[in-house]
């Protein structure tokens, strides 16, 4: 004998909907991972996938799980809410978050819900657990909790490293400088080093914001002896705001000029934080079987 599930406003369905969700980014990912391969049935060469892509098809998904995951810990096992004081608390953070986020001009409609969607999921979490004290005293309740957790650090990540990403290149002459969003960067020296291994040129350029300075990018170009292509090693400023990443796409050894792509990559390590934190957290709900009498 089944028992039917129970309907979409009930965390039954919510799981249903958020099982579902992740297959389509499943399916997306894979498909775009795999996409250098399966143009090649009917292209000569490959066509591979920009980042673009990603962001166009990813976030409404990830947008649409972030809102699932405000909602879904206030829904009872059957139709119906089981706590109004969570879901309305739920619920005004996200409104809450919305006029700060649109003040703070973010204006893209996905990027803004989707930051919103964030900051309430992880409101949420914190009123489950003020709310439901039996939440927070179970160590097999955190490991959960904590996987949405990460997850709504990642939904932020992609709410701005993807739409508010901003680009630049240009070929520099020593002391001469490009400017990527709020940030400068200006050309100090292009050196070289050789060995029997690798010829390389390092590009050295001192990045700054306002006038002041935040660190020197050593953006790299490499060549070795059996391969007629170069290679590049990019140079980065992390942070948990913007992340700077700098490469060196050519080079003039007379006159030391440099061609930079440079980029601005907001709350890009959040990605990583999240997705981190999505990997322990399951630990937490290890535990050893008790010994046999």
């Amino acid at each position: 004998m089944y028992r039917a599930l129970s309907g979409f406003t009930s965390r039954q369905g919510m799981l249903v909907i958020t099982a579902w969700v992740f297959l389509a980014l499943g399916v997306v990912v894979g498909l775009g991972t795999m996409w250098p391969v399966i143009s090649k049935l009917w292209s000569p060469t490959a066509i591979g996938l920009d980042p673009a892509f990603y962001n166009r098809v990813c976030l409404p998904l990830f947008t649409l799980l972030m809102l699932i995951f405000c909602i879904c810990p206030w829904f009872g096992w059957k139709d119906g809410l089981r706590d109004m004081r969570g879901a309305a608390g739920t619920a005004g953070v996200f409104a809450g978050a919305l006029i700060v986020f649109w003040l703070a001009g973010v204006r893209i409609p996905l990027a803004l819900i989707s930051a919103a969607g964030a900051v309430a999921g992880m409101a949420s979490i914190a009123l489950l657990f003020i709310f439901v004290p039996g939440t927070r005293r179970s160590r097999l309740s955190w490991g959960p909790h904590l996987v949405h957790l990460g997850l709504a650090l990642i939904v932020l990540g992609v709410a701005f490293s993807g739409p508010y990403k901003q680009e630049a290149q240009a070929t520099l002459h020593p002391g001469e400088s490009m400017q990527v969003g709020e940030y400068l960067l200006t050309h100090q020296s292009l050196g070289q080093k050789r060995s029997r291994a690798v010829l390389s040129y390092k590009a050295e350029l001192v990045v700054t914001k306002n006038g002041k300075e935040l660190g020197i990018v050593r953006p790299e170009r490499r060549w070795y002896p059996n391969s007629r292509n170069s290679f590049a090693e990019v140079s980065v400023i992390p942070g948990l705001g913007d992340e700077i990443y700098t490469t060196l796409l050519g080079y003039d050894g007379k006159d030391n000029s440099v061609t930079i792509s440079a980029s601005v990559n907001p709350l890009v390590n959040w990605l990583w934080i999240g997705g981190t934190l999505m990997s322990v957290a399951p630990l937490l709900l290890l535990r050893r079987n008790p010994e046999p009498a």
